[in-house]
């Protein structure tokens, strides 16, 4: 029965939202200012790393978590 609810719930969703999609209208410079953004977004790594800001480029060099320690270089005593 749950998975009936949430079938319907979603297919209500979707058919509301496209009838809410269709009746909006965008301006054809708004909406081909976004098109160009969105390409421009989307193809951001290609771009030569000169270009952009350095708060936008990530960090390539640096490893994403720090390494963990290896067992050799934790004290074997037990603590006290």
């Amino acid at each position: 029965m749950q998975v009936w609810l949430v079938s319907f719930g979603l297919i209500f969703a979707v058919v509301e939202l496209c009838q809410w999609f269709r009746q909006v209208m965008l301006p054809l410079p708004l909406a081909i200012a976004a098109g160009g953004l969105l390409a421009l977004v989307s193809n951001a790594e290609s771009w030569p790393r000169d270009w952009l800001p350095p708060l936008l480029l990530p960090d390539l060099d640096a490893p994403a978590l720090p390494p963990l320690p290896s067992p050799s270089d934790q004290d074997s005593s037990p603590p006290t």
